[in-house]
């Protein structure tokens, strides 16, 4: 028993960290559009919407 205890603590702190990491969404999407050429794209086409600007959509 005293030796599964470690190893037992070791996969609950891993499986916590895991946990941890899975719930913060905005660090699990940080940078997974760069170098996407249409994702800034599409960031142009929304600041022309927000501009009213819809010509350039065409």
């Amino acid at each position: 028993m005293k030796r599964l205890l470690p190893k037992f603590d070791n996969k609950m702190n891993a499986k916590n960290q895991e946990t941890e990491k899975s719930q913060n969404w905005l660090d699990q999407i940080s940078g997974s559009f760069e170098n996407e050429p249409a994702f800034d794209d599409v960031l142009k086409y929304g600041e022309a919407i927000r501009r009213g600007d819809e010509s350039s959509l065409e």
